[in-house]
């Protein structure tokens, strides 16, 4: 997953990269860039998306994928069927 800035949206190679962009030099805060999307899923996502794997569930194979495009796409009202081609 890439690292970035959650105001500007440049990608970084590491946390310290990023951490040295936000935190060191405050007359030089980046350009706030409403609209722009980042490529991958946040470090919550992530996070949810492991511990998905760790629990038992006893959700059906079809609540098991609905529940998982909902973490990864929550702007989409509707849940593609994974089945049916487009």
């Amino acid at each position: 997953m890439p690292i970035h800035c959650k105001r500007c949206h440049k990608k970084f190679n590491s946390v310290e990269e990023l951490d040295h962009h936000t935190l060191v030099d405050k007359s030089e805060v980046c350009e706030v860039r409403i609209g722009e999307t980042t490529e991958g899923i946040t470090p919550d996502v992530e996070k949810r998306l492991k511990i998905r794997k760790r629990v038992p569930s006893n959700q059906t194979d079809e609540e098991c994928w609905k529940s998982i495009y909902r973490l990864l796409f929550p702007k989409d009202e509707a849940v593609p069927d994974p089945c049916k081609s487009s």
